[in-house]
């Protein structure tokens, strides 16, 4: 039932690039790899395309679990049967460039490359959680299909068909992505701009300007480029985005000394209505790496840019929380010379400032401004109360979730209380998120658990939380980003519906969804 696929080719070969074609090879060569189970465990690793590539591993995985892998297999091939019947009958309809064709091309790579190596991570750990973690990759592959077959083209945006000869393709072999205007959310889909283009902005922010939307986040291109940028799109429905170019480009016109190898990441805006000035937060590592665990600020005249860098550096030089527990408190006072342990991260940074790496800015109703931020190497966040013109800090600032190792936060409010959404630090994979509530910002702050109920929930739908925004009428969307390191340029989007159960925020796995229609009105 299953033919041989082989994921090495040339970027000017057009495959049938599609979820279901990535799974239905894991399926065949796991079939496979039971005749194979005297290879060595080395050659899981061997390079894509390799027909050895698979071995014992996964037929253990097989073999330990029939039956979830039988119903997997199957639905993979049924969806897959009837995607390619859909191509055939579609091929002549979507003709793209050459350009397109090896840029969809590249995209499918990458795409399967990330899927291949997340299930050979299970491959070798063998255990019933790795397992899992391949079904729900499946579950997620079974959606992407069924809602590109819903949208009349081949699951990941390519359009083919199988024959009798093998791969067969539209006349130029091309993805179509479609331009025309959305009226709901598709989430984990490639998102469009005015150019047909994936929207690039990632661990970002949304800002309204008059009647305008302002989407910012991270740009990454897909041949990767010298300098760390900041891309905007603008919208007047949140649905359809126009790309408005680079807001901020971090290289030496605006910051002389900052290497090639800095980061920027989760780029955060505000307005300031003092200064009249757009002000631009991002967590910054001027060398590289995750070492400097930095800040910078930027600030524009306009919502376009360009943003200007103003100040860099950590947060919280010399001062120490407001919210000091006894046992440090106790230090700071010098009544107890011994360093506790729960705050020593804390104290080695008292003079070069505290840590801060993933961040979020929270503007509150009275518009004081805080950065929110991970810190004491991501055990602990900090909260930082910013001057008036929201460009440095006052140093005041409190710590909550101590020792708790979150990561991503979103900060959001309803009915007076302060709501928090984060994950946990697993790097690129996804996990279970957090979520609290506070009467003030400041804390205390009580758990609430996972905000996402739905199945596959324990890995947040495959998502990691990146800001939340609230329409006028009082509807809060959390977004999130579906990261894929293979190729950061083409990470995808979760924006869901916060609802509330028993009194607690969650967030449901909804494919497709749209707000009302007055939801935009003041």
């Amino acid at each position: 039932m299953f033919e041989t696929f082989h994921f090495q080719m040339k970027l000017s070969a057009v495959l049938l690039a599609s979820a279901a074609g990535c799974l239905v090879c894991f399926a065949q060569q796991i079939q496979q790899g039971a005749g194979r189970e005297n290879q060595s465990l080395d050659r899981i690793v061997a390079r894509l395309g390799q027909d050895s590539a698979y071995s014992r591993a996964e037929a253990r995985i097989e073999a330990k679990y029939p039956q979830e892998f039988a119903k997997i297999a199957a639905k993979i091939a049924d969806a897959e049967k009837q995607m390619n019947a859909l191509a055939e009958k579609i091929a002549v309809e979507l003709p793209k460039t050459a350009e397109q064709t090896d840029r969809e091309a590249r995209f499918f790579l990458r795409e399967n490359k990330a899927a291949i190596d997340k299930l050979l991570e299970a491959a070798k750990t063998d255990s019933a959680k790795a397992y899992r973690d391949f079904q729900s990759l499946a579950r997620e592959k079974g959606i992407q299909i069924r809602r590109q077959m819903a949208n009349g083209s081949g699951a990941n945006g390519m359009t083919g068909a199988r024959g009798n000869r093998g791969i067969r393709n539209n006349t130029s072999g091309a993805t179509a992505v479609s331009t025309e205007p959305r009226k709901e959310f598709v989430n984990r889909d490639i998102w469009p701009d005015n150019n047909g283009a994936h929207i690039n902005a990632h661990g970002g922010w949304i800002l309204k300007v008059d009647d305008t939307f302002y989407w910012y986040g991270e740009y990454r291109p897909v041949n990767g480029m010298e300098d760390k940028a900041v891309k905007v799109y603008t919208s007047n429905d949140l649905y359809n985005w126009t790309d408005a170019g680079l807001a901020f480009r971090q290289n030496a016109e605006y910051a002389p000394g900052i290497s090639r190898n800095s980061l920027l990441e989760r780029p955060k805006v505000v307005y300031n209505e003092k200064t009249k000035k757009y002000v631009l937060w991002y967590h910054f590592e001027p060398g590289g790496g995750y070492n400097s665990a930095s800040t910078a600020t930027a600030v524009s005249d306009s919502p376009l840019g360009p943003f200007r860098i103003v100040r860099t550096g950590r947060p919280n030089v010399k001062t120490w929380p407001l919210n000091a527990e006894p046992e440090l408190k106790a230090y700071i006072d010098g009544t107890n010379k011994t360093v506790p342990n729960r705050f020593r991260r804390m104290i080695e940074n008292f003079n070069n400032g505290q840590e801060s790496r993933d961040m979020t800015i929270f503007k509150d109703d009275d518009g004081k401004a805080y950065l929110v931020h991970s810190s004491e190497n991501n055990m602990t966040m900090h909260i930082t109360e910013l001057t008036d013109d929201y460009q440095d800090f006052t140093g005041r600032w409190w710590y909550v979730f101590k020792d708790k190792q979150y990561e991503a936060p979103v900060i959001f409010k309803k009915d007076g209380k302060y709501y928090f959404f984060g994950s946990g630090c697993t790097g690129w994979n996804p996990n279970a998120a957090k979520s609290a509530v506070a009467d003030q910002l400041t804390g205390p702050w009580k758990e609430l658990g996972n905000p996402a109920v739905d199945e596959d929930g324990n890995i947040t739908y495959s998502g990691q939380s990146a800001f939340s925004y609230t329409l006028p009428d009082g509807t809060i969307i959390a977004v999130f980003d579906i990261w894929r390191p293979q190729g950061l340029h083409d990470s995808r989007y979760l924006w869901l519906k916060v609802e509330w159960e028993n009194g607690r925020p969650v967030v449901h796995n909804s494919a497709r969804w749209s707000y009302p229609a007055d939801a935009l009105k003041k």
